[in-house]
């Protein structure tokens, strides 16, 4: 018979691991048991590590590997735990974000001219005989939430022709903003040379019914919501805001 010694080892976000150190074991099966434990590692299929990791340990003599071993798997567990909750900070940052700019949308979607206490207006057409007083031009509002800046450009003679924008860090979806599925998709370009699917949906209920939402799958994309009577206004963002 052969003597094994037991040590636990804990860590935050890991389950302990019970380390079962034995002498005698198989080498060629230590072998086998230490590689296919990486591999599983590399994969993040944990529960097939841990179940790699408990074979090692009983097949293989140097412990100074399997403690390696162990920290590897502990390592890598810890990361993905950390991007997991990453992400989900992220996700709900989206969410909170996009549930302030839908709600600025709907109050002002009507009179944009409302949205901010100081809007900052396009100068005025040099041929145009009211000068500062026209009203044939362009004006944005803006509002802070957080870190992000929320806008609204409307046409001052007519403040329901507008577009409201905002910047998302995370991508979003015509389901996630309450108006049912994409009426269309098309790739624009995007970092290092990839591409990304932008999409354009209609909300056909609700307060924003009538008004179009474009948006991207993209990370850190701009999200626009806008009245047609907007396009009207400014069709140099056709392109933009219809897709090819």
């Amino acid at each position: 018979m052969f003597a094994c010694r037991r040590i636990v080892l804990s860590v935050l976000l890991v389950p302990t691991l019970s380390l079962s150190a034995c002498r005698g074991g198989n080498a060629e099966k230590c072998n086998e048991a230490l590689g296919t434990t990486r591999k599983a590692i590399e994969s993040n299929d944990f529960t097939s590590a841990q179940s790699w990791r408990e074979y090692a340990w009983k097949q293989c003599d140097d412990r100074q590997a399997l403690e390696a071993l162990d920290r590897e798997l502990i390592d890598k567990r810890n990361q993905v735990a950390a991007k997991e909750q990453e992400a989900a900070a992220k996700q709900q940052e989206k969410r909170e974000l996009l549930k302030v700019f839908l709600s600025w949308a709907r109050d002002h979607r009507n009179a944009a001219d409302r949205a901010s206490s100081a809007p900052v207006c396009d100068p005025p057409n040099p041929a145009d005989r009211k000068k500062e007083e026209s009203k044939d031009r362009f004006c944005t509002a803006t509002r802070e939430a957080g870190t992000a800046t929320l806008q609204a450009r409307y046409w001052a003679a007519e403040p329901a022709a507008v577009r409201f924008t905002v910047r998302l860090p995370e991508p979003t979806s015509c389901e996630e903003l309450g108006a049912g599925a994409a009426v269309k998709t098309w790739q624009v370009p995007a970092t290092l040379g990839r591409t990304a699917e932008r999409f354009r949906c209609e909300f056909t209920s609700g307060p924003l019914a009538g008004m179009y939402a474009v948006g991207s799958r993209a990370v850190n994309a701009e999200l626009y919501v806008f009245s047609p009577a907007y396009l009207e206004k400014e069709p140099a963002l056709k392109a933009t805001l219809e897709g090819p």
